[in-house]
């Protein structure tokens, strides 16, 4: 009945009593998305001249692309296990390209955006020729890469998603673990 009213089951608590609290609804995943595009807004050093010094180490660069390469890989684990979730509530859906465009734009979706941007946003400095990744953008970038690849049931929205999926998926629960190693400090 919740999903006729478009309510994905991402938000419907979970099965544990110790986790029946009712996790965000679309509108506060859409408000945590904002914030998130906010925060990446902010991790852009912006247009003009500027280099930021010193630029980021060959070590950094090197950790920044198994973050992203993580990032994508994790991305897609998480979008089949919403398309299977997705099926599940609403019916198979026709192709992938139907599928594209439901990530594109179904809120069942929305969740996932802050990890495709955050690749998006990866690619974009570190070929950027004019305006040079500095390190401590770098570790910025690295630092919120490594936070979006934990799941969490007491994080963020994007945590806590992330957490439910975990628990639905055990390819995405084994996947989960070996990033986790990769980065583990």
């Amino acid at each position: 009945m919740l999903a006729t009213m478009g309510v994905p089951p991402a938000v419907l608590p979970l099965q544990s009593p110790r986790h029946m609290q009712q996790l965000p609804s679309p509108h506060i995943v859409h408000g945590a998305r904002q914030l998130e595009e906010d925060q990446i807004e902010k991790l852009s050093t912006g247009g003009g001249d500027h280099i930021e010094l010193p630029p980021a180490a060959p070590s950094e660069l090197q950790r920044l692309d198994l973050v992203r390469t993580d990032l994508l890989e994790v991305h897609r684990a998480l979008l089949e296990a919403e398309r299977i979730r997705f099926e599940r509530v609403r019916g198979r859906i026709a192709n992938n390209s139907a599928f594209l465009q439901l990530v594109i734009g179904d809120p069942w979706f929305d969740w996932l955006r802050p990890m495709a941007q955050l690749v998006l946003l990866i690619d974009e400095r570190v070929s950027d020729k004019k305006q040079v990744l500095g390190s401590a953008e770098a570790k910025a970038l690295l630092e919120r890469g490594r936070a979006l690849l934990k799941a969490d049931a007491e994080g963020d929205a994007f945590q806590r998603l992330y957490y439910q999926a975990l628990q639905t998926s055990p390819a995405l629960a084994v996947l989960t673990r070996q990033v986790a190693a990769r980065h583990a400090e």
